[in-house]
């Protein structure tokens, strides 16, 4: 499990991060509930004990409940292989999901596991670094865009046309050995075609890694815990404020006290979670103070 602090206020707002670390999807998701459409959102939370931080941490696992959010306030982010479900999310439920943050990930066919398998998924969007140090890659954009365009038309997804204008943030490092740099120009152009509003973040000379001025590792390391520090003209740059501002507009100056609010661990099985699915029947969310 990957957890980080984004130092910006996002009090109405819900953001569903996946943070599964490579393609076959490792590590346990981080999630809040993206919630209903109606004015009463849903979200996942626990009575906790406090912590150090000011905030608290769950004592026992509990169901969902509810709490108020802003029903056009809701986006998904991921990396790696989170990334490629974050972009599952947001293409299939397009009428929840308003925006999406994508590190390292790919197309929506990929994100399927393809029409092959989760094994035909590797081999051709990544996770497989081959010997020149290079993730192993064959496009499936087009492969994608027609699965894509046969499940919105049938209505087993959302619409596709719900994506257009809707803000869309894709990162992508140049040295990255897990998900090779042309699977998320791909995703671009996926995104792109559908008429996304889509900031690409393709310049940084950067590993495996969801980029962060709180990362724990130089920007061209590759390892756990998968977070990168990267900059820009001299300055450490800060990925997650560019996305932020995209979904959010003006944001309030970056805040480093105490967080406020509850840390909970939730029961994800009433979602369909289960080992078979690589998904962990627990799942951790974070609650603002505002949104209890």
């Amino acid at each position: 499990m990957m957890t980080m602090t984004l130092g910006l206020r996002l009090a109405t707002t819900a953001v569903l991060a996946f943070c599964l670390v490579a393609c076959g999807g490792g590590r346990d998701p981080v999630s809040t509930d993206a919630g209903d459409p109606g004015a009463s959102a849903k979200a996942l939370a626990a009575t906790g004990s406090p912590t150090a931080d000011g905030g608290s941490v769950a004592s026992r696992i509990t169901r969902l409940q509810r709490y108020q959010i802003d029903p056009t306030k809701v986006f998904v982010a991921g990396i790696s292989s989170g990334g490629f479900a974050a972009l599952q999310m947001h293409v299939a439920h397009s009428s929840t999901f308003k925006g999406a943050a994508v590190y390292a990930g790919g197309v929506y066919w990929c994100g399927c596991a393809g029409a092959g398998g989760a094994a035909t998924a590797l081999a051709n969007c990544g996770d497989l670094t081959l010997p020149s140090n290079q993730a192993s890659y064959n496009s499936t954009l087009a492969a994608s865009e027609a699965y894509l365009d046969a499940q919105s038309s049938l209505g087993t997804i959302d619409p596709a046309t719900n994506l257009r204008g809707q803000p869309v943030y894709l990162w992508s490092g140049t040295q990255d050995q897990v998900v090779n740099p042309l699977e998320m120009a791909d995703l671009n152009s996926e995104y792109q075609r559908y008429g996304a509003n889509v900031h690409f973040d393709n310049a940084y000379s950067a590993e495996h890694g969801w980029e962060s001025p709180d990362g724990e590792l130089a920007c061209g390391t590759l390892g756990s815990p998968y977070m990168v520090r990267c900059s820009a003209n001299g300055a450490v740059y800060d990925s997650v404020e560019t996305w932020l501002t995209m979904f959010l507009g003006p944001l309030k100056p970056r805040n480093n006290g105490k967080l406020s609010g509850t840390l909970s661990s939730f029961d994800q099985t009433e979602f369909g979670a289960s080992q078979n699915l690589s998904v962990s029947s627990t799942g951790s969310v974070f609650v603002p103070k505002a949104c209890a």
